[in-house]
């Protein structure tokens, strides 16, 4: 396969060993997620996670109020 600079490159599997923001989600870090090249250089994150899970994820982050 020949490569193309302009095409998007492929989605693949990623462990997260660093702290990084998913597109439309939130932090993830020391677990699966995927990833790609950004044609402008840097890279995209999506989740693995489905709705359900995401959803059980953010309810589970504490509210503190008075601050």
């Amino acid at each position: 396969m020949m490569y193309a600079p302009h095409m998007p490159h492929r989605w693949e599997p990623w462990y997260a060993w660093y702290p990084v923001v998913v597109d439309g989600d939130s932090l993830f870090w020391l677990e699966f997620v995927w990833r790609r090249k950004r044609l402008k250089g840097g890279w995209n994150y999506r989740t693995i996670r489905s709705l359900l899970e995401e959803q059980v994820a953010e309810m589970s982050f504490p509210i503190y109020e008075g601050f």
